[in-house]
């Protein structure tokens, strides 16, 4: 066997415990299986992390986070199908502690608190058996829209490619613990990040297709 078909080997049996995909959550998304078992069946590729997409409120680390073990930040809501915008707006106010509800009103809110509401679009890194599939495989997945879509050759021989998009958004609602916008404003950020949501799942779709 060789060393991609070994390294396959590695990542199928770890996925198969689902527990071998790279991204941040660890495992493949549900919406994202299908695809993944797709380029997995093709002796020239297999996929090494994933993610289907996500809309997200993101809260960035601060004094009390870091002090508490946090490195990084936390995402206060994240869903991968469309975003909930009253889940969205009860996250925010209790990250502010404007619930009333006995279970939040216990928490004093961090000062320091800024949120950003996220929409991250589908992504799929895939090593190829070669510089040459890689190639294809890039081609492929620009042919479907996602135009950012490379190959990278490492030195030691590995081929890794990735289908990317520009389908994105970032927009912060709170800043040092400011609030910026107001619960119907953020319900229509929500409301813009679900459109991108339909348009990643459609792109996504393409690419399976394609496939």
């Amino acid at each position: 066997m060789d060393a991609f078909a070994q390294r396959k080997a590695s990542t199928l049996a770890e996925l198969a415990l689902d527990a071998g995909d790279l991204s941040r959550a660890g495992h493949v998304d549900a919406r994202a299986r299908a695809v993944v078992a797709l380029v997995n069946t093709h002796p020239a590729f297999f996929t090494t992390s994933s993610c289907a997409g996500r809309v997200s409120l993101f809260a960035d680390p601060t004094a009390e986070t870091r002090a508490a073990g946090m490195k990084g930040g936390e995402w206060v809501y994240v869903s991968h199908d469309p975003a909930d915008a009253a889940a969205v707006v009860s996250a925010v106010r209790r990250k502010l502690g404007e619930e009333t509800d006995a279970a939040s009103s216990s928490s004093t809110p961090d000062p320091e608190t800024s949120l950003v509401l996220r929409f991250e679009p589908f992504i799929l890194a895939v090593e190829a058996e070669s510089v040459e599939a890689g190639s294809r495989f890039a081609r492929l997945a620009r042919d479907a829209g996602f135009r950012e879509s490379g190959v990278v050759a490492g030195g030691t021989g590995r081929a890794v490619c990735s289908a990317r998009c520009s389908i994105r958004m970032e927009a912060p609602l709170v800043a040092k613990g400011t609030r910026l916008v107001s619960d119907e404003a953020i319900k229509v950020l929500v409301a813009i990040a679900n459109e991108k949501w339909a348009a990643n799942a459609a792109r996504a779709e393409r690419l399976r297709e394609r496939i």
